[in-house]
């Protein structure tokens, strides 16, 4: 993967959607991301982690206990400055729309929209409830939709 199609103008990074649900491609593709932003000075890590994957189980309650983890995770300052990641594959779910709107509505808050730069990963893309969350997430934070499963 070339992460400079990542990186929009000088310094300027986006938010990625990206679709893989397998644990192994998703935590190689943050292990290898977040050292480019480091190894590149391109965002600046600070705080005890540089990185934090999620994986809510679809739940209200998980969602709200991720994000109070992830202020939690703000040692010194009231934010997180580094990379955030989720797999949402449960919030796609229907009886999950509740978590999956407060899950967006969260992410918008300039203290992780501004302060992170977020990847989401998603199952697959053109599937209907994949749809709706990347509608309801784009209405969000803007996103850059990346497929990593073409060579």
């Amino acid at each position: 993967m070339r992460f400079d199609t990542l990186i929009e103008g000088k310094n300027k990074i986006s938010h990625a959607l990206i679709n893989t649900s397998d644990r192994t491609t998703q935590e190689g593709f943050l292990r290898d991301y977040s050292d480019y932003l480091y190894e590149n000075k391109l965002r600046t890590f600070h705080g005890l982690d540089r990185l934090l994957l999620y994986r809510p189980d679809g739940s209200l309650d998980d969602v709200k206990y991720i994000f109070g983890c992830i202020d939690s995770s703000a040692v010194y300052d009231n934010y997180f400055e580094g990379v955030l990641a989720f797999d949402v594959s449960k919030l796609l779910y229907p009886r999950n729309e509740l978590a999956a709107q407060y899950f967006c509505e969260r992410l918008s808050d300039p203290k992780y929209s501004e302060h992170a730069t977020i990847v989401v990963f998603v199952n697959e893309y053109g599937s209907e409830s994949t749809q709706r969350f990347e509608k309801r997430l784009s209405s969000s934070i803007k996103c850059k939709k990346i497929d990593i499963t073409k060579k």
